[in-house]
């Protein structure tokens, strides 16, 4: 959030900027195409706020999105693409 200091804004929209990069970087790569075009607000819904859990065995770790999030046919699509 930013703060009354440049150095704090500065690095808040540097932040800010990688995001947004990164989040169009991977709609790219692996995502459908009409995902490019949303705004960044639509994209951190469905693809940074996801519930999800961690889990530990042995030497892996696995992550289990819920199977009911609206976008999880496109995260498995999406895994999938990037796997290859």
């Amino acid at each position: 959030m930013p703060v009354a200091e440049f150095g704090g804004n500065s690095a808040w929209l540097e932040m800010a900027r990688l995001a947004w990069n990164i989040g169009k970087w991977i709609a790219l790569l692996a995502l459908p195409e009409e995902s490019i075009r949303w705004e960044w607000k639509r994209f951190r819904l469905a693809f940074v706020y996801v519930a999800a859990q961690v889990l530990r065995r042995g030497r892996q770790v696995t992550v289990r999105i819920s199977a009911s999030h609206r976008f999880h046919r496109l995260f498995i699509a999406a895994h999938e693409r990037l796997e290859i």
